[in-house]
């Protein structure tokens, strides 16, 4: 699973956008051009370190990367994890805790493999008492290229291919909710299930190669379909 188990992106994006105007009173930029809806953009699917380096290439150019982007993702963490905790109870995606429960309970593996940072990943699945469900979790430290890149998702289907004999990616199976994090699972072969609210990004879901795209995970259609490719 990506980041699909919790509404990661608006939170992200939030985070960045405050982070962001932060840094452009700070250091007086006022006459970059910066809004929410193509900071939103940036953020989909992608990695915290690809984030901060677009956003330092876009609307920071001006200030030294190199010597204050790790100063601006500390910042940028402090302020996610105050949105987070004020917004617990709509932070996980519908049906995503049921539907881990019951692989879990079927015995079947599973991992994260997200753009976030490991201790985002972490503190998230604390959050919401499954980190003794799920296995393994990659983030944005053990990739070089993030999505759409397809090796975050190689990386973990490696591992799993070296504990699983004879693992083969037809048997993976992805849940996502960008167009970016969709493509790097295709490009790795694997079935994907994309998870979307309006009907705009849906469409760009299947067209980044979803073979379905739902509202929820507890959505029949999910489910016929898991049954359909995966229980024989």
């Amino acid at each position: 699973m990506d980041g699909t188990i919790v509404n990661s992106e608006w939170l992200s994006t939030k985070a960045f956008f405050d982070t962001t105007i932060n840094y452009i009173n700070k250091y007086n930029l006022s006459e970059v051009n910066f809004n929410y809806k193509d900071l939103y953009k940036i953020v989909l699917g992608r990695s915290i370190i690809d984030i901060s380096k677009n956003i330092f290439s876009i609307y920071l150019s001006s200030l030294d990367y190199e010597s204050l982007h790790n100063i601006f993702l500390e910042d940028y963490l402090k302020i996610y994890q105050e949105k987070k905790i004020s917004s617990k109870k709509d932070f996980p995606i519908h049906g995503s805790i049921f539907l881990m429960k019951n692989f879990h309970k079927c015995n079947i593996s599973q991992c994260i493999v997200s753009g976030s940072g490991k201790k985002e990943i972490l503190d998230n699945l604390n959050l919401l008492e499954l980190s003794h469900i799920i296995e393994n979790y990659w983030g944005a430290e053990d990739y070089l290229r993030g999505k759409p890149d397809p090796s975050p998702y190689y990386t973990a289907y490696i591992h799993y291919q070296n504990i699983l004999k004879g693992l083969k990616k037809e048997n993976c199976l992805v849940f996502e909710d960008s167009g970016a994090g969709v493509q790097s699972a295709k490009e790795n072969n694997f079935k994907i299930i994309g998870i979307a609210d309006h009907s705009r990004h849906q469409k760009a879901l299947l067209s980044r190669g979803a073979n379905i795209v739902s509202k929820g995970l507890k959505d029949p259609a999910v489910t016929s379909f898991i049954n359909e490719h995966f229980y024989y």
